[in-house]
């Protein structure tokens, strides 16, 4: 969809948003409309902000089950509605991207401001690295780097498999050991045992409660990981894998931990700036569609709602004594 198609549909309600895009196919199903009903509650005036952060995982979850389990599970059925899921199914990315366009918009402009006037900060590692330069390195060298396992991928490195739901940085090199500047592109996966907010030191910060993205913190330090190479930019994605079969295929479902590693590929979510030729080289390597991609204005925020909303609500109940 065009951006001002897209930019028309973020200044519509809801309601006329959903209408826009799927009120032409009559069998469009009520599931759809899920997400938006958490998104509602975020946007009702007098909520505090971890309410409204608790409402906008659960529009995140939503979105999530939508490609995770309802989709996958109509087009194996078959039928009239899976029939009729094949013309509206291209427009619920745009749908997607709606609905995380106004949780950025709520996230930005409300919710941060009011955890930042309540002494919980998150900080870029840029602004942070002025006053915690050393700190953030030593962090980085003891606790994140020994986890990190950079994958360049190229002709003889084919793309390495990703798990579901994991926070992954695309990193654009430039090699020029033949003596031209050629785009090369890496992978590196943050890991799970790191939390995706990292307290700073709370003796030396102007803010009671201030935190950088781990996230934020790898693509600080991740030139340091590719030696002789220059990182261009950096770029981040999540993958969203089914717990269902492939569409026509007849295998068992896949069960737990096996699904979320090796079920089919059902989205992916890029940064909004992603260029397209990097989002065509990721689709390309994922072999999924380009209607499976969803462009967040906010990537860091929004793909660690969970995490977010966690720490928030320990400091906001003041709970956050001993920490």
């Amino acid at each position: 969809m065009a951006d001002d198609e897209l930019a028309e549909l973020n200044n519509q309600t809801v309601d006329e948003s959903f209408a826009a895009l799927f009120g032409p196919y009559e069998q469009a199903p009520v599931w759809l409309f899920h997400p938006a009903r958490p998104l509602a509650r975020a946007e009702q005036r007098r909520r505090n902000p971890l309410t409204r952060l608790t409402d906008l995982q659960q529009m995140a979850q939503e979105i999530d089950r939508i490609y995770r389990d309802y989709l996958p599970a109509l087009f194996s059925a078959g039928g009239p509605q899976a029939a009729s899921g094949a013309g509206w199914a291209p427009a619920l990315s745009t749908w997607a991207e709606t609905l995380y366009h106004r949780a950025a918009r709520l996230y930005e402009g409300v919710i941060l401001p009011e955890l930042v006037q309540s002494g919980f900060e998150i900080m870029p590692v840029d602004q942070a690295a002025v006053e915690h330069a050393a700190w953030l390195r030593d962090y980085f060298y003891a606790r994140v780097h020994p986890l990190l396992v950079p994958l360049a991928v190229d002709p003889g490195r084919p793309f390495p498999h990703i798990s579901s739901d994991s926070f992954n940085l695309l990193v654009e090199l430039r090699d020029g050991s033949r003596g031209e500047l050629t785009a090369l592109f890496a992978r590196v996966k943050t890991p799970h045992a790191i939390p995706r907010l990292i307290r700073l030191p709370a003796a030396t910060t102007k803010s009671p409660a201030a935190y950088v993205w781990s996230g934020d913190l790898v693509g600080h330090f991740v030139a340091e990981l590719f030696v002789g190479m220059p990182v261009h930019r950096i770029f981040y994605f999540r993958l969203l894998r089914a717990h269902a079969p492939n569409p026509g295929s007849r295998p068992q479902p896949l069960q737990g931990e096996r699904a979320k590693r090796f079920g089919p590929v059902v989205r992916v979510d890029v940064e909004s700036d992603m260029p397209p030729r990097v989002t065509n080289w990721l689709l390309d390597h994922l072999d999924v569609a380009s209607h499976a991609v969803v462009r967040y204005a906010a990537p860091l925020p929004l793909m660690s709602l969970p995490q977010l909303a966690v720490e928030a609500a320990v400091w906001l109940n003041g709970d956050d004594a001993g920490r």
